[in-house]
């Protein structure tokens, strides 16, 4: 994805083919874990993708509200995250899984405000993070599972959005995008209550930041 020309031209079907992967449902797996940790009546997703976390909450009888730029994915609200039609406080939970590399890193600030501003209490999100390591698992009888990971200090360089086809403006963790920078970012509108890359998916990081007391 990364300009607003590609984004609205993907198909549903894009999705469901690319989505349907191990390391993706790995993902919404602890997408959905940590949204329901929340104990929330509604929530709001940005970014469709192929469906699967709005079903799953809705199944266990959350009030779930979609928001997409692309109206062929048949989103809720057709919006943009830096600017919601949604008032104060609307719910419970605002989550953007795997959405805001897609906008300039310039906006990335803008898109966290209006997720603050229309969330009662926490935000969810999650970011493409860039590594290189080696994973290990193993199940044996009696000892059961042995996992460990093993990253490798390497820092790529991110070429950007230079045409339609392209898909972040940024990733963390490459030049420029460190992930203390982020993690700062954060900080100045959140408390964040717990960040982590999820075994068998360590190229997204789930961030799960809490409004500050005096704003909520």
């Amino acid at each position: 994805m990364g300009t607003k020309k590609y984004e609205t031209g993907i198909t549903y079907k894009y999705y469901w083919e690319s989505l349907n992967t191990i390391d993706s449902y790995v993902s919404f797996l602890n997408q959905i874990k940590e949204i329901y940790n929340l104990k929330p009546k509604s929530v709001l997703e940005i970014g469709i993708g192929n469906k699967i976390l709005q079903n799953q909450l809705k199944s266990i009888g959350l009030e779930v509200t979609t928001v997409d730029i692309n109206t062929q994915l048949k989103p809720d609200v057709v919006a943009d995250v830096r600017q919601l039609p949604f008032s104060d406080n609307s719910f419970d939970v605002a989550c953007a899984f795997e959405v805001l590399e897609h906008i300039p890193f310039e906006d990335f600030e803008v898109a966290l405000q209006e997720l603050k501003r229309v969330s009662k209490k926490h935000v969810v999100i999650s970011l493409p993070i860039s590594k290189i390591g080696f994973e290990f698992s193993m199940w044996l009888p009696f000892i059961h599972h042995i996992y460990f990971y093993l990253p490798f200090p390497i820092t790529l360089k991110h070429k950007g959005v230079t045409n339609d086809t392209d898909c972040h403006y940024f990733e963390v963790n490459k030049k420029g995008f460190s992930k203390t920078k982020i993690l700062n970012i954060f900080k100045k509108h959140f408390k964040v209550l717990n960040h982590f890359s999820p075994k068998f998916n360590k190229h997204h990081w789930i961030i799960i930041l809490e409004k500050k007391s005096l704003e909520v």
